[in-house]
């Protein structure tokens, strides 16, 4: 695993499929997302060059996003940040809630092949400090409540670089895509909305699922209203 500079300041590292990212600012360096369990040695092997990391923040609960979680956190030292919604799961050492492929030609397959196999139980890390509204790392990161795809699911917009992290809000694989389940499809329509408007002026969007997006705007605002017209449970309303 290896973590590439999409922007300054901002990299990336992909492992299964999802992807990590790091803040590298002066204050102290974010590891924002922990993948899955089973890389989280080679995160740590990856995170040394950044020696002065000063926290980690998680998207949200699901498997392959905090799956390293609570063994990064020991292994540095530092506190975690999470929506409440979720870390009461990742306090139980459990990220499953009820949900459903996602209406659309990628959903049922991808859920089927990838979700549905996850196990259970992830590492259970508890004293996790509540992401809502701001997170005091890296000169300040606006928190934004996204739910739909994951009831604790945030976006994050870090406006000293002008980029937002979009977590599974939105995929980016061969173009913009919804998530492959949802727990409240509503919900999710609703987040991407709120999305689009955090995208207004960012310079870079980056995805837990697919590779970074430049001038974000306007792709997001188009992919949005074509969703206006979607129901919650199929793909016309």
């Amino acid at each position: 695993m290896r973590f590439r500079e999409v922007c300054p300041q901002v990299f990336m590292a992909s492992r299964g499929g999802v992807n990590m990212y790091v803040i590298a600012h002066s204050d102290g360096t974010v590891l924002i997302d922990a993948g899955l369990p089973g890389g989280a040695s080679a995160l740590i092997a990856a995170l040394a060059r950044f020696p002065d990391l000063a926290g980690v923040v998680l998207t949200h609960g699901h498997y392959d996003h905090v799956g390293g979680a609570a063994v990064v956190a020991r292994a540095r030292g530092v506190p975690v940040w999470m929506h409440p919604d979720d870390a009461a799961l990742l306090a139980e050492g459990r990220w499953r809630r009820a949900g459903r492929a996602s209406p659309t030609l990628h959903g049922p397959l991808l859920k089927r092949l990838v979700a549905d196999r996850y196990p259970d139980e992830v590492p259970a890390l508890a004293d996790v400090l509540p992401a809502q509204k701001a997170i005091p790392l890296a000169g300040g990161i606006e928190v934004i409540h996204c739910p739909g795809h994951s009831a604790g699911q945030v976006a994050l917009v870090w406006r000293e670089a002008g980029v937002v992290f979009a977590a599974d809000v939105v995929m980016h694989i061969l173009g913009l895509r919804e998530p492959i389940l949802y727990e409240d499809r509503a919900e999710g329509l609703a987040s991407i909305r709120r999305l689009a408007e955090a995208a207004e002026g960012a310079s870079l969007m980056v995805f837990g699922h697919g590779g970074p997006l430049r001038d974000p705007g306007p792709p997001i605002a188009r992919f949005a209203r074509r969703l206006e017209g979607v129901s919650s449970h199929g793909r016309d309303v």
